[in-house]
Order: structure tokens, then C-alpha cells, then sequence
């Protein structure tokens, strides 16, 4: 991956641990970590620990994924920057609006949506922000073109949508802004 002007790499390491110190396959579980590191060695970021997402409120809560191996997680680099996309449920992650595709059902909390975040090289954590509305007659069309499937991601990710934080907007507003980006 290329951004921020460095070039980057991400791996995943899985380790053995256990629950106590009995000798035991019974107390021993498996744990995923997935890195990612700029070149040289001057960034390295465990991905599991480095989840924020926005609130109603204007803070970040952490988002701490599963044990497992985070198949809901993907990282991409786009306009030289680095991305994370999480699909999730809403309710377990943010009392935030997003939609995926359907705007009418944008307050359903058991929704599926993609939230997007971007790499803050600072803090060294994602801060999701904003959600990708879907559209498949635009990646369609791309596809038609003989586009690839990752070089379609780094055209949608900076059409992401801000996170709906406030009740006051309507159904039609947002039938609006999701019209004019895809226009």
C-alpha cells in the first residue's frame, strides 16, 4: 500500500494463548492480531486496538472486533491515505444514521452498514466517520469497463457520507445527497 507518502504492508500474526497456566488444550484459544506498518518500522498499528466510532454525542468509542479472525474488517489505501472499512450491525457500534443502499430504512438500528474511517497518523488509530452508501449500478458499470474490484473500492471510498449524527434530518434530505453522488 501506498500513503502518506510512505509505503505500507499489513499482516496478520495468530498466537496461541491461555486462559491460565494449566497445561491444558482446554484452557488454550487461538488470537488473531492483523498489523499494519509502514515501511522502515516508524508506524506499526494492531488494527483490533486502534477502532474509533463517532457518537451522537461527538465522541469516539472504541470498537473492539471479536477474537476471531475479522473477516468484517478491510483495510485500503486511496488518494494516498489508508482506509479501514468495517461492515457491521449499527446498534453495536454507534447510535449514529447510515444506510447501506435503501434511505428509507436509515433508522433501523439492525441494519448492516459499510462505516469507513480514515488512518490518523498521529493518535496511529481509525476514526470512523462516515458511512458507504452502496449502488450497484455504479460498480456495475465500472466492472463493465474491466475495472477491478479494488480499484472500484478506491473510487467509492471518497464518496463516503458523514455519519448521521442528529434526528432532525428527513428521509428526503437524504434522498437528495445520495441522488447528487452518484450524479
Amino acid at each position: 500500500m501506498q500513503a502518506y507518502d510512505r509505503q505500507w504492508f499489513s499482516y496478520r500474526h495468530v498466537v496461541r494463548r491461555d486462559y491460565f497456566t494449566l497445561d491444558s488444550d482446554l484452557f488454550k484459544y487461538l488470537k488473531y492480531d492483523w498489523y499494519i506498518e509502514a515501511k522502515g518500522g516508524d508506524f506499526k498499528t494492531l488494527i483490533s486496538d486502534s477502532i474509533y466510532v463517532l457518537q451522537k454525542s461527538g465522541e469516539f468509542k472504541q470498537y473492539v472486533p471479536e477474537a476471531g479472525p475479522s473477516g468484517h474488517i478491510s483495510v485500503y489505501d486511496a488518494n494516498n491515505k489508508i482506509y479501514l472499512v468495517l461492515e457491521m450491525q449499527k446498534e453495536l457500534v454507534t447510535d449514529c444514521y447510515g444506510y447501506f443502499s435503501e434511505v428509507s430504512n436509515f433508522k433501523d438500528r439492525n441494519r448492516v452498514i459499510d462505516f469507513v474511517g480514515e488512518y490518523n497518523l498521529k493518535t496511529r488509530r481509525f476514526y470512523l466517520t462516515h458511512f458507504m452508501p452502496s449502488n450497484t449500478h455504479f460498480k456495475h458499470a465500472l466492472r463493465d469497463k474491466g475495472t477491478s474490484h479494488l480499484d472500484i473500492i478506491r473510487e467509492i471510498l471518497p464518496k463516503a457520507l458523514p455519519l448521521i449524527c442528529s434526528e432532525d434530518v428527513t428521509e428526503e434530505q437524504l434522498r437528495k445527497q445520495y441522488d447528487a453522488l452518484w450524479d
